[in-house]
């Protein structure tokens, strides 16, 4: 891979963001994306029928969304220009911003847990979307291999996909073009609009903002995959605890 910067050197603030998506292959990756993120589901939902453990059907879903964030970006560094991983955000950062991203997804999660009671209690009919993810996160996880691999994958794997996908592709792709808050709140809307189930996409966008914000901030994406694996380990665990519990 080609390499603009050393990978020892910070990127000045006149580099960033670093304009690495253009018209056509922002469209591209975009477009991958959304082909991978819904064809591979909806694929996995034809191949798997009633016979077939249920585990195997969170794990494909699982599964479908890394492939999404990941193949879209290979695709365009395959076929258009090769970013390095340093151009494209994996660059080193400083333990002041590791610590204020591991402050503010506890913060966070205190956050969504207060947000989640008070909208259960103005919209309670939002409660019947979070059956699915009932279903998939402790009715199909029946045995400790299937719960290792949903947190490796939900909780590891997923959120630095998810990172590399919509804060460095699609927020450095907005940010090109527009101020860093319309760029951060377009990008966050369009995360929390991804996760489909109406009460989690209304969770997941304060962590959109948050996760865009310390990107710009580090100009890096080790905070963000920090903040979102904090999130996304600590929610999954306590739904795996939980399952023993009931």
């Amino acid at each position: 891979m080609e390499t603009i910067y050393p990978v020892e050197q910070k990127m000045n603030q006149a580099d960033f963001p670093p304009r690495l998506w253009s018209g056509l292959n922002g469209w591209v990756s975009l477009f991958v994306f959304i082909i991978l993120y819904f064809g591979l589901s909806l694929g996995a939902g034809f191949l798997l029928n009633e016979n077939v453990d249920p585990s195997w059907i969170t794990f494909s879903a699982l599964i479908s969304n890394a492939l999404a964030c990941f193949g879209s970006i290979l695709v365009v560094n395959l076929f258009f220009k090769n970013h390095s991983l340093f151009q494209i955000g994996f660059r080193k950062t400083s333990m002041v911003w590791i610590l204020i991203a591991l402050s503010v997804g506890v913060g966070l999660m205190i956050l969504r847990a207060l947000l989640a009671g008070l909208i259960l209690l103005i919209f309670p009919s939002l409660l019947e979307g979070t059956e699915i993810l009932q279903e998939a996160f402790i009715t199909n996880n029946t045995n400790l291999l299937s719960q290792l691999s949903t947190l490796l994958l939900g909780g590891v794997i997923i959120p630095i996909g998810e990172e590399l996908f919509f804060r460095g592709f699609l927020h450095n792709w907005l940010r090109n073009r527009l101020a860093m808050w319309p760029a951060i709140l377009i990008s966050a809307f369009i995360f929390s609009a991804f996760h489909l189930i109406p009460l989690q996409a209304l969770l997941v966008f304060p962590m959109g903002v948050m996760t865009a914000w310390l990107y710009e901030k580090s100009h890096s994406l080790t905070a963000p995959i920090v903040l979102h694996i904090i999130n996304n380990s600590v929610a999954l665990s306590l739904t795996i605890v939980a399952s023993y519990l009931m």
